[in-house]
């Protein structure tokens, strides 16, 4: 299973974990699992059309996932999704 490292912003939909083990083969099918254990997360990180919000970004093993939900996720892979920071 992945690894998957949530941000601060994402937490309160994650029951307050940073780090969560999630199955799949694409970064989608790792997001629909972790909306089966935590429902709603997945309308927090995603478009109605299925494609990542903007302000969200995903690397998987230290890459930016350049192919949304289809990126590829290894077995072992880390997965962090990370949540742009606004300021001024």
């Amino acid at each position: 299973m992945a690894t998957v490292w949530v941000p601060s912003l994402l937490r309160a939909w994650t029951g307050g974990q940073s780090q969560i083990h999630a199955g799949g083969a694409t970064l989608g099918q790792i997001i629909a699992s972790l909306e089966g254990e935590f429902p709603g997360f997945a309308e927090r990180v995603c478009t109605p059309n299925g494609d990542l919000r903007p302000g969200i970004t995903a690397a998987i093993d230290g890459t930016v996932a350049t192919e949304g939900r289809r990126t590829a996720v290894g077995a072992d892979s880390e997965v962090v999704l990370l949540a742009a920071i606004s300021g001024g």
